[in-house]
């Protein structure tokens, strides 16, 4: 029993060396990021924020900067995510975007946001940034596979 649990632990050991060809993946340096999204001025929530670097780092020597992401409450508040929960973002410029809420059993569709920009910046006392996200809508909305479709009219005949 015992080498069957010491064989296991091997192949799973190769496995994870195997994933990144044994090659140490960078980590950039993250600060702590929370903050509120707004949706045309009011607060947002129940979705997905996704930020993707606004562009890659031009030296190829140096690690790429990653995107981060948060699970944004039904008040608009959300904690961003890189590595880990609640590690934040690396500083610098990114594009938001909305996604369907993941943890629901029926993903609704999401209002489609106009092109944007993001901006992380340390804070000067060393505490977690306060972002404030304010996207707005193209008055059209995606379904959870991203196939747009414009929105209905609120007003009923």
């Amino acid at each position: 029993m015992r080498s069957i649990a010491l064989i296991s632990l091997f192949l799973v050991s190769a496995a994870l060396v195997g994933c990144n060809n044994g090659e140490q993946i960078p980590r950039l340096k993250t600060i702590p990021v929370k903050g509120t999204l707004y949706l045309d001025g009011k607060p947002y929530g129940n979705c997905t924020l996704t930020l993707t670097p606004d562009s890659p780092d031009p030296d190829p020597k140096k690690p790429t900067k990653h995107g981060a992401g948060a699970t944004v409450n039904a008040d608009g508040t959300f904690v961003l995510k890189t590595y880990e929960d609640g590690d934040g973002a690396v500083p610098g410029k990114y594009e938001a975007a909305l996604g369907a809420e993941m943890g629901k059993m029926q993903m609704g569709s999401v209002p489609v946001v106009e092109p944007n920009v993001v901006e992380i910046a340390q804070s000067d006392n060393g505490k977690p940034v306060d972002l404030k996200i304010d996207l707005k809508s193209t008055g059209e909305t995606a379904d959870p596979t991203g196939v747009r479709s414009k929105e209905m009219s609120k007003k009923t005949p």
